[in-house]
């Protein structure tokens, strides 16, 4: 049984891959498609300059190669079957204007080649729909966190430097006093900074 730990799944996976999505293809390229009111038609967002539609998807883990593949795979035909039937609400969000190249299931960890398969079938399925908002070269894909190691890296680093802390210096004879009433603490400081 393989297991591959994530730190996030959920609802918490979702506003992360619209983060890690926004970073990735910029602000004004990335289209977040909120599903507070009547659900997001089986895209989390797109981007419609390269003909991206995206859905984000992270399991509770841990679980194994084959349980990870079958929830994966389920939530695939779900939203899939979503693309295809709502399209009414996707024309009102594409217009004429945006035609969608590749359906992307954004995972934070995949590992079974099953899935491959199963958006290659769920791919027929899109084409045999022959929906005005799909290009004759569509493909259902599925990708992990690790393909977008720039902008996860960019985001997890975005604050590191923002914390900054002012103290007083200390006059030498303070120092002096402290280093002789606590000189194991002292000699482990002189090892670290040497």
């Amino acid at each position: 049984m393989t297991t591959q730990p994530t730190r996030l799944s959920g609802d918490e996976w979702e506003r992360w891959a619209n983060k890690l999505l926004t970073c990735h293809h910029g602000p004004t390229e990335y289209q977040k498609v909120p599903s507070n009111d009547r659900g997001d038609a089986g895209i989390e967002g797109f981007v419609a300059a390269d003909g991206l539609a995206y859905q984000a998807y992270g399991c509770e883990e841990p679980v194994g190669t084959r349980k990870r593949y079958e929830l994966q795979r389920d939530k695939m035909t779900k939203d899939i079957a979503k693309f295809i039937n709502n399209k009414a609400a996707l024309t009102g969000i594409f217009k004429s204007t945006v035609v969608i190249k590749r359906w992307v299931l954004l995972v934070p960890y995949y590992d079974s080649r099953e899935i491959v398969v199963h958006a290659a079938a769920k791919t027929d399925e899109v084409i045999e729909a022959n929906l005005s908002y799909v290009a004759p070269d569509f493909r259902v894909m599925v990708c992990q966190e690790d393909d977008f190691p720039i902008a996860r890296d960019q985001l997890l680093n975005a604050h590191a430097g923002s914390l900054r802390i002012e103290v007083d210096g200390a006059a030498t004879d303070v120092v002096q006093t402290w280093a002789s009433s606590n000189s194991a603490l002292f000699a482990t400081l002189q090892e670290k900074i040497g």
